[in-house]
């Protein structure tokens, strides 16, 4: 039989073992470390304890030597944890090199966008100098042209071009400098400006920012003007450029900056002067009907796989130039083709609703049937029908003046 008298002591026995042991571990940590228990060197052991929770030893000795020292001259009740959280979260050891071959270049601009000979030319040139010369080499180009001609999406091609991360910074309403630059740590809801924020999401340093819609920034009386941030950045030394939440220094000489606007009005001579400006003219005609085509239409036969709604595989679905024209001329107004891919859009929708509602398959879009395609499918019926019984107001009847007996 068990003795319980004997296994209670036992129990206490080990329960008090343990309480000590966990008694010395704690003594362990609050008492500071003597100085021949710090290996010569290791400057890691000096840190605060709040630091040290963000900064593993190896991510500390990873980081340049400026931020070494500035964190090791932080005192713990002087950064964050929101600060600790942003520094901790910079690639700083990040140092990829990337070698741009200019003919792959030359064949990703030339198999996402018609046309724009110069456009390219004078974008190649670009990707060549910034091969040859290095991060010193920091031209910010300034796409200009009416909406829809393909400025952000040349931005995303001329990324893929160079093999970078692309992040898009709009700025179209910011009005406050603090959301670029970065509010300081005293307030309660500041972080870092979305510049380092767009460092911190690509987890690279080699990456292009765009800078999109740059002609519709406002400005602030309060927290500045942006347009001056921005003229900070691009005309200083980008090696030491410094957030204003974070309070120390960050190399971004990697970065590509592209800028997009639909004209220059908006935009002061003095910011205009540090970008190469590249102008993007309207398409003609005969370029939009090419454009669909070869492009839009088969991106959008793949988007809404249109092949799976037939058995054979050998049916092609396709548009005519012919309604593509009839298009552009009774449905478009533009320089663009923006509005002419919304319109592509709602054929391979109407196609698909066509085949669902009714078991008919359209898979040549003609001038013939076009019209069909854009107008009412599931609600025509009901609209005939409402059309028929759409009555005119009906006329009040005058009435008669009666004049009563007094």
């Amino acid at each position: 039989m068990f003795n319980l008298k004997e296994l209670l002591t036992q129990h206490k026995v080990r329960k008090g073992k343990r309480n000590e042991t966990l008694l010395d571990m704690l003594a362990q940590l609050e008492t500071p470390m003597e100085s021949d228990e710090i290996a010569d060197g290791d400057e890691y052991s000096t840190l605060g304890r709040k630091i040290r929770k963000f900064f593993s030893r190896e991510l500390f000795y990873s980081l340049p030597r400026v931020i070494q020292s500035f964190l090791l001259d932080s005192q713990d009740n002087e950064l964050s944890d929101t600060q600790l959280m942003y520094l901790s979260r910079i690639p700083w050891n990040e140092d990829s090199y990337i070698d741009i071959q200019i003919a792959d270049a030359k064949n990703i601009l030339d198999h996402s966008h018609y046309g724009m000979e110069t456009v390219k030319e004078k974008i190649l040139r670009f990707i060549a100098c910034q091969k040859h010369v290095g991060n010193t080499y920091g031209v910010v180009l300034l796409l200009v042209g009416p909406p829809g001609v393909g400025k952000t999406s040349i931005a995303s091609t001329i990324a893929e071009a160079m093999g970078r991360k692309i992040e898009k910074i709009s700025l179209a309403g910011v009005s406050d400098a603090l959301s670029l630059r970065g509010a300081n740590s005293m307030f309660s809801d500041s972080k870092p400006g979305r510049i380092i924020e767009a460092v911190i999401h690509a987890q690279t340093r080699s990456l292009v920012i765009l800078l999109d819609e740059i002609d519709k920034m406002g400005s602030s009386k309060e927290h500045g003007d942006p347009a001056y941030v921005l003229l900070d950045i691009l005309d200083s030394d980008r090696s030491s450029y410094t957030d204003g939440f974070l309070e120390v220094a960050v190399d971004l000489s990697k970065v590509v900056f592209i800028a997009t606007a639909n004209n220059l009005r908006e935009i002061s001579p003095i910011l205009q002067d540090r970008m190469e400006i590249i102008e993007l003219p309207g398409y003609t005609h005969d370029e939009r009907i090419k454009i669909v085509t070869d492009y839009i239409w088969p991106n959008l036969v793949k988007k809404y796989r249109l092949n799976s709604l037939s058995l054979d595989s050998k049916l092609k679905f396709s548009i005519d130039k012919e309604a593509i024209s009839y298009l552009i001329d009774n449905y478009t107004n533009e320089a663009g083709v923006r509005s002419l891919s919304q319109y592509c859009n709602s054929l391979c929708q109407a196609i698909i609703s066509l085949y669902y509602t009714k078991g008919e398959l359209i898979n040549n879009i003609s001038l013939d049937n076009v019209n069909v395609l854009m107008s009412s499918i599931h609600y025509e019926s009901q609209l005939i029908q409402q059309s028929k019984q759409k009555r005119q107001p009906k006329k009040r009847k005058a009435r008669l003046y009666k004049p009563t007996n007094l």
